[in-house]
């Protein structure tokens, strides 16, 4: 660590390992003092239960759903991996980690962002603050003395309100208020009232601008009455009468209009409104932001006689556009906010790639009931009876992780999850994107969803814990695809024959069965490996229907030998041969204990027999492990290619 001496001016190395809190200096000798050693970067954000909770960052930070995230967030909008910070160039970047619900920096969706003190960042629903180590700062007393003479010196020209008008003052105070405004509704009481006052109205209003401008009247505005104040009472008006031409040649201008006189202007001497409202002067401006016309800002004096005047109609137009933009940043960030929830919301029913086109409306999802082919699958959870002595805490936390793993190769397949069934849960393929694959994707998803949880059951059976079976039945067929509930709580599912037979067919499965129809089994035979089965389902229109197992394939168990066989082995690229023992084999992979240190490449190849061919293949893993006798020796896991494992294969056989 380099410091530099405030005395002398000199610098000086200081061990960053041993670094006391004072130290004299080399050359005059004077004491240097050092500050303490700056905290590490973190993360802070408010407790459900209350508090404020802090997360130091020290290297690469996950944060999602998933309890094996470094932050885990219990957020059904938040994805099991959403997003992680990590170390970039000396400082710290944010990464979605390609999720369907958007992650904001700032207000801002991003991708990757680099985070910069006090960066406030959105996940789901909650909001995060990023707190960098900023250094210290250098006081000027410790290299030019006092900084009481300093400060008065160069304070004595700085005078915040010399010369500014109050007006000017009451704009910069007006822009501060509003901008800290955060709902519309208050936003434009709040833009009246600063209306009003700043310019001593009579009455002051805003005219929300709803649908194309047209013609004819009525003028395409709406009132409502907690939008306008009579600035003169501070009561809400529940009547508020304004000339119309007056507003059509507000609308056609480009600037702020002002009528000194409105009793002697011939195109509005006779209105209505102004006879029945006495208005004498009246001020008004288009609230214009990016292009877009958002309604008209007004005020007017019927009880005083003193005209507004060209100047206060040009800081007029300055308050409209002041209030133009923050009520287009309000709208802004009310069509974000409804967007992360719309996108929350889908993301608990598609797939993650689905969820912004569907959000975008890239792709069709209509709520209303429209005929669709599909097919459906429905899993079955089958708990051992064992649970039952459990506590509850951990039966469902147990169904809720088998869940995940089941809900998780839906979305693999590009699914479409449908609903929870108690111990069941459905999805659906065909909707709302229909693809020629649909059926086979989905008994694929069947058969993953069972290899997922046969390994979620080998690490529960290792720890002496229940097991949970899991059955599944597809089907293929045309069905109406809808909103289904009451305006309050509605869901979009589907109805239907496919539905219908899962549903049936869900009593007839057996623990660990793919059963599927037969308009499915058209779509996969010679794709997906099935056979018939005795299962016949009641109920149907023919009185039975055939049924159909999908077969899942165990993969061959690696076995050790007897006898194991000696090889040797040429790494890559090289000339060099390393005598190795094969020791276990299975289908595609074989085994080698090598010693410690021979190989470092990540290819090579092995040769058998004195005159056979080489066969590459390249190495999976390595792990360290003893012998009978005691010493280091290393296990590499050697993986081929499906050509080159016919000859191995005759080669451990003897053949």
């Amino acid at each position: 660590m380099l410091v530099v001496c405030p005395s002398c001016n000199k610098q000086c190395r200081v061990p960053d390992s041993h670094a006391p809190e004072e130290l004299p200096c080399p050359s005059c000798r004077k004491p240097i003092r050092l500050a303490a050693p700056a905290p590490p970067p973190r993360l802070t954000w408010a407790r459900p239960s209350g508090g404020e909770a802090t997360f130091e960052l020290r290297g690469t930070v996950t944060i999602g759903a998933a309890d094996a995230n470094s932050i885990p967030l219990a957020d059904p909008g938040v994805a099991g991996f959403h997003a992680c910070v990590r170390p970039a160039d000396g400082g710290w970047l944010l990464e979605d980690l390609g999720t369907g619900a958007t992650t904001l920096v700032n207000s801002i969706a991003v991708r990757t962002k680099r985070l910069v003190h006090l960066d406030w960042i959105q996940i789901g629903r909650t909001p995060m603050r990023f707190l960098d180590n900023p250094q210290l700062p250098v006081s000027l007393s410790e290299l030019y003395g006092s900084e009481d003479r300093l400060a008065e010196r160069d304070c004595r020209s700085l005078e915040p309100q010399a010369g500014v008008p109050a007006s000017l003052k009451g704009l910069h105070q007006a822009a501060a208020s509003l901008a800290a405004i955060e709902g519309e509704l208050e936003l434009l009481q709040e833009l009246c009232r600063t209306a009003g006052s700043l310019f001593d109205a009579d009455r002051s209003a805003v005219f929300c601008l709803y649908g194309a401008i047209t013609e004819k009247p009525p003028l395409p505005l709406r009132l409502d009455a907690s939008w306008l104040a009579d600035a003169a009472s501070g009561q809400s008006m529940a009547e508020f009468r304004v000339s119309s031409t007056l507003l059509r040649r507000v609308l056609d201008s480009d600037g702020p209009f002002l009528v000194k006189n409105l009793p002697e202007e011939p195109s509005m001497a006779g209105s209505g409104s102004v006879l029945e409202s006495q208005t004498k002067s009246a001020l008004a401006c288009v609230l214009v932001c990016r292009g877009e016309r958002l309604g008209v800002l007004y005020a007017d004096r019927t009880r005083r006689q003193t005209p507004f005047s060209i100047e206060e109609q040009a800081l007029f137009g300055a308050l409209a556009v002041v209030g133009a933009t923050a009520l287009a940043g309000t709208r802004q960030t009310q069509r974000r906010e409804q967007e992360l929830l719309t996108r929350a919301q889908l993301a608990r029913y598609l797939p993650a790639p689905l969820v912004p086109e569907v959000a975008e409306r890239r792709i069709a999802w209509e709520p209303g009931g429209q005929y669709r082919p599909i097919t459906v699958l429905l899993a079955s959870l089958r708990p051992a009876p064992a649970f039952a002595q459990l506590p509850p805490q951990e039966t469902v936390k147990a169904l809720n992780d088998c869940l995940w793993l089941i809900v998780g190769e839906i979305f693999k397949a590009e699914g479409t999850l449908d609903r929870f069934l108690v111990l069941a849960v459905t999805a659906v393929w065909g909707n709302p994107v229909k693809r020629s694959t649909d059926a086979v994707s989905a008994v694929t998803s069947a058969l993953a969803i069972r290899r997922a949880v046969d390994s979620f059951n080998r690490t529960r059976r290792a720890g002496g814990q229940p097991e949970i079976e899991v059955a599944v039945a597809v089907a293929t067929g045309v069905a109406i695809a809808c909103g289904l509930g009451v305006p309050s709580r509605m869901d979009y599912t589907v109805l239907g024959q496919p539905v219908n037979w899962v549903a049936n067919a869900e009593a007839y499965l057996q623990m660990g069965q793919v059963l599927m129809d037969e308009q499915t089994y058209a779509r996969v035979q010679g794709k997906v490996p099935v056979r018939p089965t005795a299962t016949i389902l009641p109920g149907e229109p023919h009185g039975h229907e055939r049924t159909f197992e999908a077969v899942v394939e165990e993969p061959a168990a690696r076995v050790r030998l007897t006898q194991p066989r000696r090889v040797t082995c040429h790494p890559s690229g090289g000339s060099r041969a390393v005598p190795a023992i094969v020791t276990e084999a299975g289908e595609g992979e074989v085994t080698l204990t090598i010693k410690p240190g021979e190989l470092t490449e990540d290819r090579l190849e092995l040769v058998f027999d004195a005159g056979q061919s080489p066969v590459a293949g390249r190495i999976l893993e390595r792990q360290t492990q003893r012998d009978y006798a005691s010493r280091e020796l290393e296990v590499l896991a050697v993986a081929f290619a499906p050509d080159s494992w016919q000859p191995l294969a005759n080669w451990l056989r003897g053949d």
